[in-house]
């Protein structure tokens, strides 16, 4: 009985091996893997160097100061002096001290105000009329330009702001009369000397603090050398 059961399941053995053996996948026909592709390692050492920073090129490049720059040579002005007569004395004293200075005329002309007057008459009779018929509209503030480009016009006031010499203007003209607004300024010229900054120590630099202490309201001012 124990024989027959043992022959049995060795049959049974055979049979499950012989099966499993038939269902197994072919190992040639079975697709492989695609392969990872790995970057090498590389070794900090083995990196290239960094450019140094003058290496890099750049859009916009700071200027560089020229040689025509760096030995520009620097001056001084003085002034401003009151006429030409006081530049001219100041020139000469200057120049005993060993510095060669060059007068030069600016304007400096100012603003008084804003002034109303009326057009230039062509006579001083026409003017005076102008003066009558202001007189009888109750103006008493008024007088005759005598001389300038509008000799014998009537003045009628000048005043610190544009708009209140308009208003001013615009009373007179519902008046009647026939006034313009300008500026009202005071012509003036300006003498200034410039030269070469004299050197340290010398009998010019000297002679040029003497100049400017004196209190004569002179000032002194860096400028540059025309050439």
């Amino acid at each position: 009985m124990i024989r027959a059961v043992t022959l049995l399941l060795l049959v049974a053995n055979l049979l499950l091996f012989g099966w499993a053996w038939t269902r197994a996948p072919d190992a040639a026909s079975t697709p492989a893997a695609p392969a990872l592709q790995a970057s090498p390692l590389v070794l900090l050492a083995e990196l290239p160097a960094p450019l140094p920073a003058a290496a890099i090129p750049q859009d916009n490049p700071p200027e560089q100061p020229t040689e025509a720059d760096a030995e520009a040579p620097a001056c001084q002005g003085v002034g401003p002096f009151s006429d030409r007569d006081a530049v001219i004395a100041a020139r000469d004293e200057l120049l005993d001290a060993g510095i060669a200075a060059l007068p030069s005329a600016v304007d400096a002309s100012q603003r008084l105000g804003f002034w109303v007057h009326t057009r230039p008459a062509a006579t001083r009779e026409e003017a005076a009329a102008i003066i009558d018929r202001l007189r009888r509209a109750g103006i008493r503030d008024f007088y005759v330009v005598t001389e300038g480009e509008i000799s014998n016009a009537v003045s009628l006031g000048v005043f610190g702001r544009p708009e209140t010499a308009e208003q001013h203007a615009a009373r007179l003209r519902a008046m009647g009369f026939d006034v313009v607004v300008g500026e009202r300024r005071r012509e003036m010229t300006a003498w200034w000397l410039e030269f070469p900054v004299p050197a340290t120590g010398s009998p010019g630099e000297t002679a040029l603090a003497d100049l400017v202490m004196a209190g004569n309201g002179l000032t002194l001012e860096p400028r540059r050398c025309e050439e």
